[in-house]
């Protein structure tokens, strides 16, 4: 069990990170456990396509998915670091439409799918470590959405391009420890 809660943390992580970069415009309560609980969602769907599929697909994806997760992350931090110089009238709180939610879902989600194919060597049940690594990722995403915020409310569009940069580090990181 403790191998599998280290797991669910390390799997948490990038969402984590992305929900704080996220939410630095102001997100609302409900939108930040909406985003949240996609992260969660996500996270736990794509572990168990790992586990099902994974003696299959596991090595086709995992040639691409390092690139997928950086053209997603560096789209939506290109778009708040563009959203961070909007003129004051055009700057609204963070929305994250659905749009959003799914694109950040299956960016922070494409490494769960690779660890899902390593799942079945743990001798857990499925549903207890994909309810675990969901339960993980919600909580310390909304977490990581709170603080986000609060960050935003202390240093506003600094934190904002900070954030952008960070969803597109996130990205290279990715690539950077799969190549």
């Amino acid at each position: 069990m403790l191998a599998l809660l280290i797991l669910s943390f390390g799997v948490a992580a990038d969402a984590t990170a992305v929900a704080i970069a996220a939410s630095v415009r102001g997100m609302t309560l409900a939108r930040g456990l909406a985003m949240a609980c996609c992260f969660g969602v996500a996270q736990s769907v794509m572990a168990g396509i790992g586990w099902a599929g994974g003696a299959t697909l596991g090595g086709i994806w995992r040639a691409w998915d390092h690139w997928v997760a950086l053209a997603l992350l560096s789209f939506v931090g290109l778009k708040m670091i563009k959203e961070a110089f909007d003129a004051d009238e055009e700057r609204a709180p963070a929305q994250a439409g659905f749009v959003t939610l799914l694109v950040l879902s299956i960016a922070t989600s494409l490494d769960a799918l690779a660890v899902g194919v390593s799942l079945p060597a743990m001798r857990v049940a499925a549903p207890v470590a994909l309810a675990s690594i969901g339960l993980v990722t919600l909580l310390f995403s909304a977490a990581g959405a709170a603080f986000g915020r609060f960050l935003g409310e202390r240093f506003g569009r600094v934190i904002e391009v900070a954030g952008g940069l960070g969803l597109i580090g996130i990205g290279v990181r990715i690539v950077v420890e799969h190549v």
